[in-house]
């Protein structure tokens, strides 16, 4: 039951703040303190954190929401979903019935900004969201972002773009998350394509002057998959050199992160841009390489001057085997030893699957090769989502509310 307005799509872009609860009085409250603030935009809904997981796995969610764990069993596993399927930099209170420190404590280090008791005490609600709507963070210490997975490929031809759309597919359609493929090659990207989409114009002009990056231009510039899934690409612009400044993609990487569970970047294998300092930059490096001498080698140098760093992100190598294998390829121990690196997946070979899904402009995770599941199981260490078989993934656990 809605208490303001009917809610539809067309909407989602005007409101500020959201919230969700089940009395009558709580809605009074919340009312009254909305308007004693001036919040041009918002709606009260009748319902809970349940019914916030279920509206926000559909559309996009506010700035700031309120949510109600009144009858909630396991009120952290709950607010866990609600993380999985709301924007990293959405600033949450949580009200209930439950009086305990334990509770306040442990949704306090989870990233929710404040948990009021019922009957909602006025003047903390009015305290609390008036840092907020003045942009104050109540915890400082919880940075709320999302995270970046950098892809780069050992060598060209390896299936490089496929993997990488086919994990963007799986993380925005299977694991909920809100995620923006960035496809970093100017002006050969083809990412678009695996979508069966045509890359726009512009997005070369935005890496340039990243600070134009707010939700609008972004909304204009970018692809949609899905309404979880965004790519930013482009096709060779006339006018542009390929040459990408590092401090460039940084700058508009850390404004994505404000707005994505997972920025996952394309580097070319190309020198077009400063390689290194954007795969340092990174939360993850996923490297992929084939059993072919070039590749190899040029996976071995990379780790090298990575692993030079004191501060080294999270690396995960995947052996892709794009072309059929003899008893003269390399062993996975072999590789190994050359590179000076555990391999954490290999993907079998499936050339009749990926150039078909590359034909129709459909991800390879759509079907159900073994290929596909492999990637899957890649998507779900990203997550920290327990794999249905033995796997050698060091898990990412995934921050409430920041990645």
């Amino acid at each position: 039951m809605m208490r303001i307005r009917d809610y539809t799509e067309a909407d989602e872009a005007l409101v500020d703040i959201s919230a969700f609860v089940l009395d009558e009085q709580s809605e009074k409250e919340l009312e009254r303190c909305f308007n004693r603030l001036g919040f041009p935009k918002h709606e009260i809904t009748r319902g809970d954190v349940h019914t916030a997981i279920k509206r926000y796995s559909q559309a996009a969610s506010p700035s700031i929401l309120i949510v109600d764990i009144s009858r909630s069993e396991m009120p952290l596993s709950d607010m866990e979903a609600l993380a999985n399927v709301c924007a990293p930099n959405i600033q949450v209170i949580v009200i209930g019935t439950c009086d305990t420190v334990g509770l306040y404590r442990n949704l306090l280090r989870y990233g929710i900004s404040d948990y009021l008791i019922k009957p909602i005490p006025q003047a903390m609600l009015y305290s609390a969201l008036s840092h907020m709507k003045a942009g104050e963070n109540h915890h400082p210490a919880e940075v709320k972002t999302g995270k970046v997975v950098s892809v780069y490929g050992a060598s060209g031809g390896i299936g490089t773009t496929s993997l990488l759309c086919a994990l963007g597919d799986i993380l925005s359609r299977e694991e909920n998350r809100r995620v923006m493929l960035v496809d970093l090659d100017i002006l050969q990207g083809d990412t678009a394509l695996h979508f069966g989409l045509s890359a726009g114009a512009g997005f070369s002009n935005l890496l340039r002057s990243p600070e134009r990056a707010d939700d609008l231009v972004l909304e204009r510039l970018s692809l949609s998959v899905n309404k979880k899934l965004n790519i930013l690409c482009s096709e060779g612009e006339s006018e542009d050199s390929g040459l990408v400044d590092s401090k460039s993609i940084g700058a508009l990487t850390d404004s994505l992160r404000q707005k994505y569970h997972f920025i996952l970047h394309h580097i070319p294998d190309r020198s077009e841009i400063e390689t290194l300092p954007v795969l340092m930059s990174s939360d993850i490096c996923i490297l992929i390489l084939e059993p072919g001498l070039t590749g190899l080698r040029n996976a071995r140098n990379l780790l090298q001057k990575i692993k030079a760093y004191e501060m080294v992100p999270q690396i995960i190598a995947v052996l892709n085997n794009s072309r059929p294998s003899f008893k003269s390829s390399p062993t996975a121990q072999q590789i190994e030893k050359f590179i000076g690196h555990p391999l954490e997946q290999i993907i079998p070979y499936d050339g009749k699957g990926f150039n078909q899904s590359s034909l129709d402009g459909v991800p390879v995770s759509r079907n159900n090769s073994r290929a596909s599941q492999k990637i899957k199981l890649l998507a779900a260490s990203l997550v920290g989502s327990k794999p249905q078989a033995k796997s050698p993934f060091l898990k990412l656990p995934f921050k409430f509310f920041g990645g």
